[in-house]
């Protein structure tokens, strides 16, 4: 294993740097002739632009330019791209709701920008947007799930008069409806998980800088995937692929919110593109809240059918899902990818689960820390646990008679998922020993007689885990014998650079500090699937370990 090896204690290699106050994130990054942005933004949830007049602020002192729909479409640029829905019986493909960048008529969320500034510095910007001569046509919004669906509400978009995007269909309806005909009992429960706002440490940011006369485009950004998000900028934009160079330094924190294209990158586009100058924007808090891509935002209603002795026989879930106002990257997907995983770690042979998207005038939604399964999760285990209840069992031995046992793997869920292996008991035992399951009435009553509460819970939940593909890598020794790992995925804070290097250092027996790991670079590295879904150890660890291999038979 040698002194570094994987799972033996070291330092943190890139810690020192960071302490330090030595890290570089994206507002650290400063070029020459640099021009600062800010954004007007929609103080309406849904209304119709009647009034836009920019000349003031364009000639107010320090501005460059002011960008607005009008400049993005004599440019060429695009909406953002979006995800769809697939089809089903219920509903036919449907290609996605694509976002505009700038307001060109119709606000539809509070905090939908509606035009961009750049001056020679970011007070001059923000005193530039106070002078745009801004008036707007307030209509009534529709911001709850509830609202939108209403027969005599108004519409987010013209093409879709009930606001319903369109249902996904999981598993098998008819089957699962007969097996509720046989149900000794049926268990039901209604849940909620709330809107929620992402706030990573370091705010979204970008610099961008445009060269008029090579026609190359340098964008700076704190994502979590740089070719993916030059795969996304490339369908808004008109720029040669090998042109386009995204670089991510350090990242304070992601989690899903940063790996999409949003609104700000591609209007800095434009604004570089015009002035043929470098422009910079940084995210305050309060910006963040109105334009971050927001997450969650699901109700959904459940039925387990169980036989005489507690055995689940189906589950039937109905889940309604907030889009927001148009479709993000992923956005509406989330909420179907999540309930795939809707049978947890039990075995429950028929499954059929309905997920209605809805269009709202609020954010956009998309992935975050978890991306739909955390919902499926709590679903679930809510469920089982009323179930436990009614039936009138403890809630770890109703888990236990339905638990997918070890002989039954692989295991094949009613919602198509393939789990490989597990021992669910086993874990089960290990946790309750370890949390002392067994003395916890006499630690509730010692609470009590001191007049508090105290309470104790189960939750299982199985993930999917490394679902996007392969991962890229490459190692090498450069001029100076140090081995020089590029790699396809980007840290946030996780660690990647130590962990890797450990992985390298134990195969080919490497010190650990002679060891440079490489990332979030297009330019420098050829392909990356980036950060998300768990893959990163998994996938980008495993090409590591078989670049090592094949290095040290390429040394034989």
């Amino acid at each position: 294993m040698g002194i570094f090896g994987t799972g033996q204690a070291v330092l943190r290699v890139e810690d020192e740097r960071l302490l330090k106050g030595a890290g570089q994130f994206t507002d650290d990054i400063f070029f020459d002739g640099q021009l600062y942005a800010a954004f007007l933004r929609s103080p309406y949830a849904h209304a119709t632009l009647t009034t836009l007049n920019v000349d003031d602020a364009a000639n107010a002192p320090g501005v460059a330019a002011v960008v607005t729909a009008d400049t993005l479409d004599k440019l060429g640029i695009r909406d953002l791209p979006g995800a769809g829905l697939p089809a089903s019986s219920l509903t036919p493909a449907r290609g996605p709701v694509r976002q505009q960048t700038l307001v060109r008529k119709t606000i539809r969320y509070v905090g939908e920008p509606i035009a961009l500034v750049v001056a020679e510095s970011l007070a001059a910007a923000r005193d530039a947007v106070d002078l745009i001569e801004f008036d707007a046509e307030e209509h009534d919004a529709v911001v709850s799930m509830d609202t939108a669906l209403d027969a005599q509400t108004i519409a987010v978009h013209a093409e879709f008069p009930d606001n319903a995007f369109g249902i996904v269909e999981i598993g098998n309806s008819a089957s699962t409806e007969a097996a509720f005909k046989n149900a000794a009992s049926v268990v039901e429960i209604q849940l909620e998980n709330t809107r929620i706002a992402p706030t990573a440490l370091e705010s979204r940011a970008c610099n961008v800088s445009f060269d008029k006369a090579t026609d190359e485009l340098t964008v700076y950004q704190g994502c979590q995937g740089v070719h993916f998000l030059r795969d996304q900028l490339l369908q808004a934009i008109d720029i040669d692929r090998d042109r386009l160079r995204i670089v991510s330094p350090d990242v304070g924190g992601a989690f899903g919110l940063k790996f999409f294209l949003q609104c700000e990158l591609v209007a800095a586009v434009a604004a570089s593109m015009i002035t043929g100058r470098p422009v910079k924007w940084s995210a305050d808090r309060t910006e963040s809240f109105l334009s971050d891509l927001h997450s969650r935002d699901q109700r959904g209603s459940a039925r387990l059918a169980l036989d005489e002795d507690a055995n689940f026989l189906a589950l039937q879930i109905d889940i309604t899902a907030n889009t927001g106002a148009y479709c993000s990257q992923f956005g509406p997907l989330i909420p179907s990818y999540g309930a795939t995983m809707a049978t947890g770690c039990y075995d429950i042979p028929e499954t059929y689960v309905a997920v209605k998207s809805v269009f709202t005038h609020t954010v956009p939604t998309d992935a975050y820390r978890g991306a739909g399964r955390p919902e499926a999760t709590y679903l679930i285990e809510r469920l089982v646990d009323k179930a436990a209840t009614e039936c009138g069992l403890a809630r770890d031995e109703i888990r236990r008679r339905n638990f997918i046992q070890p002989q039954q793997f692989p295991y094949t869920t009613p919602t198509g998922r393939i789990y490989d292996s597990g021992n669910y008991d086993e874990i089960l035992d290990a946790s309750q020993a370890r949390a002392d399951w067994q003395g916890f009435p006499a630690r509730q009553q010692q609470s009590r007689a001191n007049g508090k509460l105290r309470g104790i819970g189960i939750a299982t939940y199985v993930e999917i885990c490394s679902a996007s593909g392969s991962e890229h890598a490459a190692i090498n020794f450069d001029e100076n014998n140090r081995l020089v790992a590029k790699v396809g995925t980007q840290s946030s804070g996780q660690g990647h650079a130590t962990s890797y290097a450990q992985m390298l250092a134990s195969e080919l027996g490497v010190s650990l500090d002679a060891i440079d790991i490489v990332q979030g670079d297009t330019q420098q590295i050829a392909s990356g699937g980036g950060t998300g879904g768990s893959r990163s150890m998994v996938l980008q660890g495993s090409s590591l370990f078989h670049a090592a291999g094949k290095m040290i038979e390429q040394g034989k």
